[in-house]
């Protein structure tokens, strides 16, 4: 969808030609957001390959709350152990 920007009080042709040299979406959309989806699972998945996560509870005892979100009633029993390779 282009924009037409003709109707704004104070519309600049310079703009114009500033504005066809950005691109708001596409493959080449955002490369500060592919590099940062890249670094968040890089993250992810070191952290999941060094650290091991285990619960006591069973998934008949988990509990729901419905709200904006769906929240666990129960505590989060997590624990985090370091992996030994």
């Amino acid at each position: 969808m282009l924009l037409n920007y003709k109707h704004i009080v104070g519309f600049s042709p310079a703009f114009e030609l500033i504005r066809k040299e950005i691109n708001f979406a596409g493959p080449r959309n955002c490369i500060g957001f592919k590099y940062g989806m890249m670094s968040m699972k890089t993250a992810i998945a070191h952290t999941i390959r060094n650290l091991k996560f285990s619960t006591k509870l069973k998934l008949e005892e988990l509990r729901f709350e419905i709200d904006v979100t769906l929240k666990l009633v129960n505590q989060h029993l997590v624990t985090v152990e370091i992996r030994h390779e």
